[in-house]
């Protein structure tokens, strides 16, 4: 009875296989690098999906109303950009405190356009200062 416990075949992923195998084979599953992924340094992308997912729809509906009223990426060639940009936020700003919370040419809610202008100034001076 011993000597056939001692033979039986263990289910292992790679097929059946006898226990001696079956531990050679766990060994070196162990020792292999499968799936591996040195991310940790990399910034959590999936965060902004997960942590903000109205906030960025928002901006996205702010994007396309200016892509819509303009053209797509029409806000990169603005001149005086961030002195433009910042007014802007500022008149969305004054806008909110007045009482007022959506925009009322886009229906999104002033603070997108805020956000949205911010990271538009932010955008243009990340650009610069990689130059």
């Amino acid at each position: 009875m011993a000597d056939h416990a001692d033979n039986a075949l263990l289910r292992h992923e790679s097929g059946w296989l006898s226990r001696d195998d079956f531990a050679t084979a766990t060994i070196r599953m162990a020792d292999e690098k499968a799936g591996m992924k040195f991310d940790g340094e990399k910034p959590r992308m999936d965060l902004l999906v997960s942590d903000m997912p109205r906030a960025l729809e928002a901006i996205g509906h702010v994007l396309t109303a200016g892509a819509e009223k303009y053209a797509p990426g029409n806000w990169q060639h603005v001149e005086n950009a961030d002195s433009r940009y910042l007014a802007a936020a500022l008149r969305h700003e004054m806008a909110l405190a007045r009482g007022e919370e959506n925009d009322p040419e886009t229906g999104v809610h002033h603070l997108a356009h805020v956000a949205c202008c911010v990271l538009f100034r932010l955008e243009l001076a990340m650009r610069e200062a990689a130059r």
